[in-house]
C-alpha cells in the first residue's frame, strides 16, 4: 500500500509543481482571486494526501501489532506443549504418596538381589523428611560389604533406574583382616538411598490425556 501511496504522489507531483507556476503567475498578474482558489485546492490536496498517509501508517501499525501479538502467542503455545510433555514423562516416574511407607523399602530389596552380598546387606529403618510442602523425602540406611567394582555397579543400578532414586551420602571403609584372604579388596559400604514422592500429582487434573500418555516411560 505504502508503494501505491508513492506512485500515486509521483504522478501528482508534476501537477503541483505546475500549479505553484501558475500562483506565482496570478500573483505577478495581480489576480488574487484566482491565488485563492488556487491555495484552497492545494491545501485540501495536500490535507488529503496527508490523512491518506496517516491512515495507511495507522493501519501498517495495527498489522504489525496484530502479527506481533500471534507470534507471541506461537511461542506460548510452544513453551505449553514442551511443558506438558515434559511433566506427562517425568510424573509417572514418582511414585504416589500414598506408597510412601512401603515403596522405597521395595524398591530397594529389588535392587539388592540382583547382586550377591556376604554376609547379607542390612537394611535399615526408613525414615522421612516431609519440611517441604510439595513432596516428602524418603530415605533408607543401608550397610553391606563389596569391593570398589562391586560398589560402583550397585551405585549405577541405583541411580540409573527409571525411577529417581539417589544415593545422597555414603562411606566405605576398608576392610582389613590378617589371616583370611576373602577379605582383601572388600569395604564395608555404608550407604542411604532417597527418594522423592510429590505430595500430588498434577498432570491428570491439568490434561485430559494425561491418563492416555501420563503411563509411558
Amino acid at each position: 500500500m505504502k508503494l501505491n501511496l508513492k506512485n500515486k504522489i509521483k504522478q501528482i507531483l508534476p501537477s503541483i509543481k505546475q500549479g505553484l507556476k501558475d500562483i506565482k503567475t496570478v500573483i505577478e498578474e495581480g489576480n488574487i482571486r484566482m491565488f485563492v482558489k488556487q491555495g484552497i485546492a492545494i491545501l485540501i490536496l495536500l490535507i488529503l494526501s496527508h490523512y491518506i498517509s496517516g491512515a495507511l501508517e495507522s493501519r501498517d501499525a495495527n498489522v504489525k501489532g496484530k502479527i506481533e501479538a500471534l507470534q507471541a502467542q506461537q511461542s506460548n503455545e510452544k513453551e505449553y506443549m514442551a511443558s506438558k510433555s515434559k511433566l506427562l514423562s517425568l510424573e509417572p516416574r514418582f511414585p504416589d504418596i500414598s506408597e510412601k511407607n512401603n515403596w522405597l523399602l521395595k524398591e530397594v530389596d529389588t535392587i539388592l538381589r540382583e547382586f550377591t552380598f556376604n554376609p547379607a546387606p542390612k537394611v535399615g529403618i526408613q525414615t522421612e523428611d516431609d519440611s517441604n510442602n510439595a513432596y516428602v523425602v524418603v530415605s533408607v540406611p543401608v550397610e553391606l560389604t563389596t569391593t570398589y567394582a562391586g560398589f560402583g555397579d550397585l551405585l549405577a543400578s541405583i541411580e540409573g533406574r527409571d525411577e529417581f532414586l539417589k544415593v545422597s551420602e555414603f562411606a566405605l571403609t576398608k576392610k582389613s583382616v590378617i589371616g583370611k584372604d576373602e577379605a582383601l579388596g572388600e569395604n564395608t559400604v555404608k550407604l542411604r538411598i532417597d527418594a522423592v514422592l510429590p505430595t500430588e500429582k498434577v498432570a491428570k487434573a491439568l490434561f485430559k490425556d494425561a491418563s492416555v500418555t501420563g503411563g509411558k516411560k
